[in-house]
C-alpha cells in the first residue's frame, strides 16, 4: 500500500474516533499551533511508546466555518517525534463526504552532502 493511501485509511480511521468538540476560530491565523488547535474537534490515533520515548500515530484538528460547510484542518503526522507544524488543509463538506486538500511542506536533509532540501506534496483527501 503506498504511503498516501495509508494516510487516506488512517485519516479515515481517525474520522471514526470520538473527538473532542469546542467552538472556535478559523485555523489560518499566525497563532503558535497549540492556540491554533484550541478551539477543534481533534481526532487522534497517536500513542507515545514509554520504551522508546517516540509518538506514532496522526492527529486531525478540525474546525467548521461560520457557514458549516467548509472547514480547516491541520494534519499531524508522528513518526517518532511529534512534529510541531501540522499539514494545513482546506475543504469542503458536502452532505456525508468530507473533501479536504492541502501542502505538505518538508525539509529535508540530503545525504551525505547534508544539504537542506524543501520537498513539497500536494494531496487530496476524499472521506466518506
Amino acid at each position: 500500500m503506498s504511503f498516501w493511501n495509508t494516510v487516506l485509511v488512517i485519516v479515515g480511521l481517525l474520522m471514526g474516533l470520538v473527538s473532542v468538540v469546542s467552538p472556535g476560530d478559523n485555523l489560518n491565523t499566525s497563532e503558535d499551533e497549540c492556540a491554533r488547535t484550541a478551539h477543534s474537534q481533534i481526532y487522534s490515533d497517536a500513542v507515545f511508546i514509554e520504551e522508546t520515548g517516540d509518538v506514532v500515530g496522526f492527529e486531525l484538528a478540525l474546525q467548521r466555518g461560520h457557514d458549516g460547510s467548509t472547514v480547516s484542518a491541520l494534519l499531524y503526522d508522528y513518526e517518532g517525534v511529534p512534529h510541531e507544524d501540522g499539514i494545513s488543509l482546506s475543504g469542503q463538506i458536502l452532505g456525508r463526504k468530507l473533501a479536504m486538500e492541502g501542502n505538505w511542506v518538508r525539509h529535508l536533509i540530503e545525504m551525505p552532502s547534508e544539504k537542506e532540501v524543501v520537498h513539497t506534496t500536494h494531496f487530496s483527501l476524499d472521506l466518506l
